[in-house]
């Protein structure tokens, strides 16, 4: 697929001596990191919330592998362009919608493609006036978000290989705004800034820390000669040292304070706060942002436990409930987890798997309050199910992200009467998927050792399988939901799938199992599966949550309600 894309946003001009890097507003996104050596389980996480707006779709696909002729070009309509290599790798992909007029696959924002290479951006930022003067923005013919992980992820083998590709191509094109970017792989992850049109910075994230980042330049001293861990451009140092503005400590730049603004907003800093506490709360009750300066904190740090998943995954929604900083009791406090989220997402890499099995993209469309991140292996998967499809930019209930949309709209307006059990179902049905999740890799690892592009289309329908189940869950609580309002229900709002305990089935037999014998040797840990259409298999019918202990009644309600939702996906198909 060639990309070309029709600008509909106009740059935001320079103004003062703080200057907004991004065509989209800065009061957006939210990053986090947990290194394997503070992760419950080993595993090292990178994350982000997509924050641009209320209701802003979004829509989970995978880009096939594709050749190229010489001189093929991939061009955006910001003034973009760049020649394709002569093959680019899978992906997968969570863009906006078509019609928000930007192109077929704009704002790509996260994805793990077929190396096993992970990435998620952006989080926007902005650089100051003594670097805008020396190097201003590319404006046109820069790098941006609306392609940033499109072109990154098509070409790169390595977490660092990412890097260096960004890099060069800023180097050579320039930005056309400033972010902060994150890509991990199974064996290191890498952060970095755009601080200016041509000037950057990454290093490697240590294993021992995490770290939180709103829509602010965070990155402090560093040592440019490490080449090992660091990776900058050329003149990053001289540009700023030549015209007066380098910052350093004990003779390094920081960089955040040499190209970032001495002031930070008031947003920025409390979701900051929100998430240095959540990670370590003596930390977050030491932190003063009434009198802080830009560039005054610490990236990476200590957490005070080790962090489970879905603690991982919980501290995109979180709202500094019962502390200083509490959006439910504040309203004018930015939460980390507000109401212009588009997609949620943690991308989990562990050790010692398989290629296309060793990463997680955990996926949750729209606010991470009241919503489910669902598992994929990004890296192997060839589709998603239909209902991430919809290009609707109004509510339709044939959506995943309409659906979770909307049950965050009802659960928002009253979180005590209505969200209260809606959080407590929601927190049980994801911690069964984290659990249901490592009999799934044991046996993915045994398919993929048989056939490894058996082991792919039986993800790509697992996956299939597991989305539609829980939309059914989450549209059947909006229909409950709904009604209970309209017929003015008293007390709190209890969810019959809830009362009835229906948990995920996420399990490899639902699309057959694991053959007793092999059907084809066995590959080597190495090898990677070829692109495959994944066909619907004999068990693809099987599409409701399990019961377990619960009544009949549960079993029947879900049913209907993944019924209804392939009903209205088959009459969208014959409009």
């Amino acid at each position: 697929m060639k990309l070309k894309w029709t600008k509909v946003i106009v740059a935001l001009a320079l103004s003062g001596a703080i200057v907004l890097g991004s065509s989209i507003s800065a009061s957006a996104c939210m990053g986090v990191y947990v290194g394997k050596g503070v992760s419950q389980n080993g595993s090292s996480f990178i994350g982000r919330s997509e924050d641009i707006a209320k209701n802003h779709n979004k829509i989970f696909t995978v880009h096939p592998a594709e050749d190229h002729q010489a001189g093929d070009m991939f061009t955006d309509g910001y003034g973009f362009s760049i020649e394709y290599p002569a093959h680019t790798y899978r992906y997968s992909l969570a863009k906006d919608s078509p019609l928000e007029g930007d192109g077929d696959e704009a704002f790509a924002e996260v994805g793990i493609n077929e190396k096993d290479v992970a990435m998620t951006a952006t989080v926007s930022t902005s650089y100051n006036g003594d670097a805008a003067k020396v190097d201003p923005l590319v404006r046109k013919g820069g790098i941006r978000e609306v392609s940033m992980t499109s072109v990154i992820l098509g070409q790169a083998t390595t977490a660092r290989e990412a890097v260096e590709l960004l890099g060069k191509i800023v180097a050579e094109h320039g930005a056309g705004e400033c972010n902060t970017m994150m890509f991990s792989d199974p064996n290191e992850a890498w952060y970095m800034e755009i601080v200016s049109g041509h000037q950057y910075a990454a290093v490697k994230m240590p294993e021992d820390k995490v770290a939180v980042f709103p829509n602010m330049m965070m990155l402090g001293t560093i040592d440019v000669t490490d080449t090992e861990n660091v990776i900058v451009s050329d003149g990053l140092v001289s540009l700023a040292e030549e015209n007066g503005f380098l910052q350093t400590v004990d003779g390094q730049i920081h960089v955040a304070k040499t190209y970032g603004p001495s002031t930070a907003s008031k947003g920025n800093l409390t979701r900051l706060w929100q998430g240095t506490y959540y990670m370590n709360v003596e930390k977050g009750n030491s932190l003063d942002i009434e009198s802080a300066e830009g560039g005054s904190f610490d990236l990476f740090f200590e957490p005070d436990h080790k962090l489970s998943t879905q603690e991982v995954m919980k501290y995109l929604g979180y709202r500094g409930e019962g502390t200083k900083y509490d959006s439910n009791v504040d309203p004018s406090i930015t939460a980390i987890g507000n109401d212009r989220q588009a997609e949620c997402h943690v991308l989990e890499m562990r050790d010692g798997m398989y290629s296309g099995i060793v990463g997680v993209e955990w996926l949750a469309m729209s606010r991470a309050e009241f919503s489910l991140y669902l598992p994929y292996y990004g890296g192997m998967i060839t589709e998603t199910w239909e209902g991430y499809h919809p290009e609707d930019l109004e509510y339709t209930t044939d959506s995943m992200y309409w659906v979770f949309n909307k049950l965050n709209d009802l659960a928002e307006d009253d979180r005590e009467l209505y969200g209260k059990n809606i959080h407590k179902y929601l927190d049980q049905y994801q911690a069964a998927l984290i659990e249901q999740q490592e009999q799934v890799d044991a046996d993915m690892t045994k398919l993929y050792e048989i056939d490894p592009t058996l082991a792919q289309e039986k993800a790509t329908e697992l996956g299939k399988l597991i989305a539609q189940d829980t939309y059914a869950v989450a549209f059947s609580i909006v229909t409950e939901l709904e009604q209970f309002i309209a017929e003015g229900g008293e007390g709190e709002f209890v969810p019959s799938v809830l009362e009835n305990n229906v948990m995920p089935n996420y399990s490899v037999d639902r699309v057959g199992g694991v053959p007793e014998q092999p059907t084809t040797p066995s590959e080597t840990p190495s090898s990677t599966p070829s692109d495959t259409t994944s066909s619907s298999s004999s068990t693809s019918s099987e599409t409701s949550p399990q019961t377990g202990d619960v009544t009949a009644m549960a079993g029947v309600t879900v049913a209907l309600v993944a019924a209804g939702c392939a009903v209205a996906l088959k009459k969208r198909k014959n409009k």
